[in-house]
């Protein structure tokens, strides 16, 4: 069987979307070697007439033309959005069966999201008309998590597919450089960690919240604490916030492992947008306590009964939150490698591997 993968991000790009990619990619190239073709629509050129005429994906045209110059050569097409969702129908007018891999209500995403990118929002009619059309006509949908599915069926109906799987999220096949010690000693004093890509809107709206409604909280419950920030492209406002508050800003970290290895919490403060927020695993690896927004816990449902994972939506629930894992730690002398063995259990490349080649299966079975 020949495979033609479609992504939505670089995979070898060190951020969520390139990672989630990447994971998908090593999972079909581990189970199908040598029969896999990989195109990245943010690679492929396009023109503004593609635009005017509705077609908000830059590959529209030029994958038709991809695909009718090679007819018969691939029998599943596996595509990374929904924002491509008007090219599905076109794919399998070629014979070709869909997988469309659902990595965010892409309307709900871009709306909270808004940048030049999306105009502002202003692409919002084409977003929903695309992802309603992946969503409905995709041989198989694929989800990061339960909400997604859910948000989806009660805005677009049924679909065509008879195999809507939640697949969730887990890390591509390379091992961690990340050694956790057997035994942890407990810190002296507790620092907090917030991680991602610090130029993206979610990140900045995020911090902005934590900024304005919950940091006075966070000082109080651990005055001595550090609040230790990091990831890529850190503009002159977040540089500006850290200088003033206190904060420590590590910007473009060479691995990301290294700049949060003696934190002890990891702190989300993401409250827009959809899909899985991958930068809580993070946190994750290395075994730290999780406190989370609750827009950002969509998908970690299965950590949500956890004492090491508390998710906050108002002043109340933050500081509860961060009480209820200031005891966790305090009872743990292992805390880490509790947490790390629930990570690997759910996240590592094995465990995700199983759980999309058991989906992508229902579709193997049909061709």
């Amino acid at each position: 069987m020949k495979i033609l993968l479609i992504t939505s991000a670089d995979i070898s790009s060190l951020s969520g979307g390139g990672f989630a990619n990447r994971a998908f990619y090593d999972s079909l190239t581990t189970h199908y070697p040598d029969s896999v073709d990989v195109i990245s629509y943010l690679r492929v050129g396009g023109k503004m007439k593609s635009f005017l005429r509705g077609k908000i994906n830059r590959i529209y045209y030029w994958l038709l033309d991809y695909l009718d110059q090679r007819k018969g050569m691939y029998q599943v097409c596996v595509i990374n959005s929904g924002l491509l969702g008007d090219l599905v129908p076109e794919i399998q007018k070629r014979g070709i069966r869909v997988v469309t891999i659902h990595h965010n209500v892409e309307a709900v995403f871009q709306m909270d999201c808004k940048s030049p990118l999306t105009l502002w929002g202003l692409t919002s009619w084409f977003v929903k008309r695309n992802e309603k059309k992946a969503y409905q006509q995709s041989d198989l949908n694929i989800f990061l998590s339960a909400y997604d599915k859910d948000m989806m069926q009660k805005r677009y109906g049924p679909t065509a597919s008879q195999h809507d799987v939640v697949v969730g999220v887990y890390v591509p096949q390379e091992p961690s450089q990340t050694k956790i010690r057997e035994a942890y000693e407990k810190p002296i004093t507790i620092d907090v960690a917030i991680s991602g890509c610090l130029y993206h809107v979610q990140t900045e709206l995020g911090i902005r919240d934590f900024a304005q409604h919950y940091e006075h909280l966070y000082r109080k419950v651990l005055p001595s604490s550090r609040l230790i920030i990091t990831g890529k492209g850190p503009g002159e406002a977040m540089k500006e916030y850290a200088t003033r508050n206190g904060i420590v800003l590590v910007p473009n970290p060479e691995n990301i492992s290294e700049a949060l290895k003696n934190c002890s919490i990891y702190l989300c403060p993401v409250n827009v947008g959809s899909g899985v927020k991958y930068r809580i695993l993070d946190g994750l690896r290395l075994g730290m306590p999780i406190l989370t927004h609750a827009v950002s816990a969509r998908g970690y449902d299965m950590f949500a009964d956890k004492p090491w994972f508390q998710s906050y939506h108002d002043a109340e629930s933050f500081e509860k939150g961060l009480k209820s894992i200031l005891d966790y730690i305090d009872q743990h002398d292992n805390f880490r490698g509790e947490i790390v063995q629930e990570y690997q259990s759910v996240f590592s490349f094995e465990a995700g591997d199983r759980r999309f080649m058991k989906a992508f299966s229902n579709l193997d079975k049909h061709i």
